[in-house]
């Protein structure tokens, strides 16, 4: 056999074990996905927490040019998305169409929310128009709800108390405030947090190991 035949011949064992490795390897990625729990929206400590009463404003809803009450959930709905945007921000632009179509599933009325000089604002909320809900451009509710980054998310419930919030750059994370609220914690971070400390059931030696049912 010539050496031009044993190098090809070698180079495509390398190249058959390396896809086999390959193969193994995402395998194992994805059977390691599908057991890691999806990390929620990150909370900042500061600001209102869940249960407390948000701020209620007095504000121009940019859409409709109507003074309304933030805060006052409209009948049919489960509740209010404030979503804060700003006009410098990529993420911004890429959650806030996922927030429109997360509200109209889960029947909440979107507000955006921004805090930019007036013509910003009305370019913004311009490229923003395929959303429902309102707009809403003024400092006192991200002063008030003490958010300091952009994309943010608060939800609101029917009673006008905040439920949950955090930082949102996905629809995971968007999906992690409700996921919050329904389990009664401040946050996904919260509820993982406390399956992982909870305390294991003892085990009777003599009837074998609790089973455990999905």
């Amino acid at each position: 056999m010539s050496l031009i035949a044993i190098a090809l011949t070698l180079a495509w064992f390398i190249i058959i074990l390396l896809a086999v490795v390959l193969f193994a390897l995402a395998r194992q990625i994805g059977l390691l996905h599908e057991r890691m729990p999806g990390v929620g929206a990150m909370v900042a400590d500061n600001g209102p927490q869940a249960g407390d009463p948000i701020p209620f404003y007095e504000v121009e809803d940019w859409r409709s040019s109507e003074r309304v009450v933030l805060g006052q959930i409209p009948k049919g709905t489960r509740g209010t998305l404030l979503l804060f945007v700003a006009e410098g921000c990529p993420l911004c632009k890429r959650i806030a169409p996922l927030a429109g179509t997360f509200s109209q599933q889960e029947r909440l009325e979107l507000v955006v929310v921004s805090d930019e000089e007036h013509s910003i604002a009305r370019s913004l909320f311009s490229r923003l128009s395929g959303l429902p809900g309102r707009f809403i451009n003024d400092s006192r509710v991200g002063r008030g709800m003490q958010v300091g980054k952009v994309p943010y998310a608060v939800l609101v419930g029917p009673e006008g108390t905040l439920q949950a919030k955090g930082l949102v750059n996905s629809r995971e994370h968007l999906e992690s405030l409700v996921i919050a609220r329904d389990s009664g914690v401040k946050s996904l971070q919260d509820y993982l947090g406390n399956e992982a400390t909870a305390p294991i059931d003892a085990v009777d030696a003599t009837a074998g190991p609790k089973q455990s049912h999905a």
